[in-house]
Parts: C-alpha cells; sequence; structure tokens
C-alpha cells in the first residue's frame, strides 16, 4: 500500500472489508415479506466508513466554494446540525462529532463525488441522472449487499457470527436508549432558538431522542460503529424485490426512483434493528433518521 492510499484510507476512516459469502435476506422466515427470498451472495473486498459521515465531514463539503454543494439536499431547520443564517453556515455547538442527518441520497452522492475530487478519483455518479458506474475508483454508498455483509455482531457477541440472519442485540439498544437519556431528557435536539453565551445554537434537550456521537457503541467484529440503531444508512441501490439464486456483487435493479436505506434508527422499534431489515425511501427525501456512510473499491 502506498504512503498516499494508507493516507486517504485514514482520512475517511474507511476500513479494509475482507470479501467472501454469505446468505442475504431474511434466512429463518422471523423477517418481513421484502427481505425474502434469503439467496446466496458473495462480495469482493472493499472499504468501508468506520462511521457514519458526521457534521464537520459534511460542513466541510457544504462550504467548499467547489465542491457544488445544493441546498436542496439538505434541511436546515430544528433538529438539523447545521444552521444557516443568511448566506452563512455554522455547525451547532457539540455537534461536530454526531452523524450528519437530514441528507437526501443526491446529497449522499454529491458528497462522495466531492470526496472523490479531493483525492483525484474518478466520480461514481451522475447527479443529474443518478446513474453510477461502480467500476471506477471514487468514493460510493455501499451496495445493499455489502452492507448487510458488513453489519455483524459487535466483537463481544459471543456464539453469534455465524449467525446469518439475527435479531439486532438487545444490549446495544438498551445502551443507545441510555446514553440519550443521559444527554438530557430522551435526547437532545440542536435548536438554532437554543444558544449558548457567546449566541452560538446549541443542545437543547427535549423529550425527543436523537441520534449519538460516532463512535459512541461497541464495534462490531469489523471494527465498524452503529451499523444498527443510530441512523437509518442510504445505500447504493435502487429498492426492488429479491430474486432467488447465487448472486456475485449484487448492486439492485437497474430502473426505479425509490433506493433502499438500511440499519434502522434512534427512534425505531427493536424490531427493525436487524442485519436484514430494509426499507424503500425516494431519494429526494430529507428526515432526521436519514445518514450515510461511504465505501470504496478494494485498493
Amino acid at each position: 500500500m502506498t504512503t498516499a492510499t494508507a493516507t486517504c484510507l485514514s482520512t475517511y476512516n474507511l476500513v479494509k472489508i475482507k470479501g467472501g459469502s454469505f446468505v442475504m435476506g431474511d434466512a429463518d422466515g422471523t423477517g418481513r415479506v421484502h427481505e425474502r427470498p434469503a439467496s446466496a451472495v458473495t462480495v469482493s473486498d472493499y472499504h468501508l466508513g468506520r462511521y457514519c459521515v458526521t457534521v464537520r465531514e459534511y460542513y466541510d463539503f457544504i462550504v467548499d466554494p467547489d465542491g457544488g454543494f445544493q441546498e436542496q439536499w439538505c434541511e436546515y431547520i430544528d433538529p438539523t446540525f447545521i444552521l444557516k443564517s443568511g448566506d452563512r453556515f455554522e455547525i451547532a455547538a457539540g455537534a461536530e462529532n454526531y452523524p450528519m442527518h437530514e441528507v437526501n441520497y443526491y446529497g449522499a452522492v454529491a458528497y462522495c463525488n466531492w470526496c472523490s475530487l479531493r483525492q483525484g478519483f474518478d466520480y461514481i455518479y451522475d447527479l443529474r441522472t443518478l446513474d453510477a458506474d461502480l467500476s471506477k475508483s471514487g468514493f460510493r454508498l455501499p451496495t445493499e449487499a455489502e452492507w448487510e455483509y458488513a453489519c455483524v455482531p459487535t466483537a463481544t457477541d459471543q456464539g453469534a457470527e455465524e449467525t446469518v440472519n439475527f435479531v439486532a442485540y438487545d444490549g446495544a439498544h438498551k445502551t443507545l436508549r441510555a446514553a440519550a437519556r443521559n444527554i438530557g431528557g430522551f435526547g437532545c435536539r440542536f435548536a438554532p432558538s437554543n444558544k449558548d453565551a457567546q449566541g452560538t445554537p446549541g443542545i437543547e434537550s427535549s423529550r425527543y431522542a436523537s441520534p449519538l456521537p460516532v463512535g459512541t457503541l461497541t464495534p462490531n467484529k469489523f471494527g465498524l460503529y452503529e451499523m444498527l440503531g443510530n441512523v437509518n444508512e442510504w445505500c447504493h441501490d435502487r429498492y426492488g424485490s429479491y430474486t432467488n439464486g447465487r448472486k456475485q456483487n449484487p448492486c439492485g435493479p437497474a430502473k426505479g426512483t425509490i433506493r433502499v436505506v438500511r440499519g434502522g434508527h434512534f427512534a425505531d422499534a427493536l424490531t427493525n434493528l436487524r442485519r436484514s431489515y430494509r426499507s424503500g425511501v425516494h431519494p429526494e427525501a430529507k428526515c432526521e433518521v436519514l445518514g450515510f456512510r461511504i465505501a470504496l473499491n478494494s485498493v
């Protein structure tokens, strides 16, 4: 590995995921119909973000004059973490290490393209059509298969590593709730009406839950944090029904509008915090439970 490559992987907190084969989907019949049929899938080596993209990381994209950011990709109303006043953006006090949320699919893949530009890689995504070429060298969202393959139990969980479709470890869910209570009430909101002594927007205690700072919970055996239960994560794929048969590096249907999200979120039911749980969301949707992490082909 070259020094430049090592620096790139470190800068974006990317973890090398050794590829392999697994059974994707609801293998034991306890999930929902759109998680079936389960099928044998093989994925190649790739890199995946250790954490969801943070507020600080996304803010750097927003304020880059050459980044091409467009405001329709995000929301700037409570409870977002990045606030706008006039033509200026600012990070709510203490929000730097939270997962960026309220970002739609366009905003997520545009960030991937921006990271590619900074590193001299090829763009993956055409932002007009959302067409993509995953054979290129640039940053991208993980495919649904890559996401599920990497979503394994925490490193401290025993006896679950070979379980293909497991109910998310209850301990993580309880930890999430307990940590949120420790922040204030049932969680926190970042609101422009709540300012510190210097007039900087900050944390507002409220009855609402919120995501937690990245790296709060125990990592899984790949070294990935909060794959379940912090924010829903955009995946690359268009949403569609599963099909039978063995698959190699599947990347979803060739046509369609709706996109896949994975992982459940901080206000979700425990039954949705499962490895095979999936849902479809319109690419223009901006919601306080939607975030993302980035991926890169093996380098």
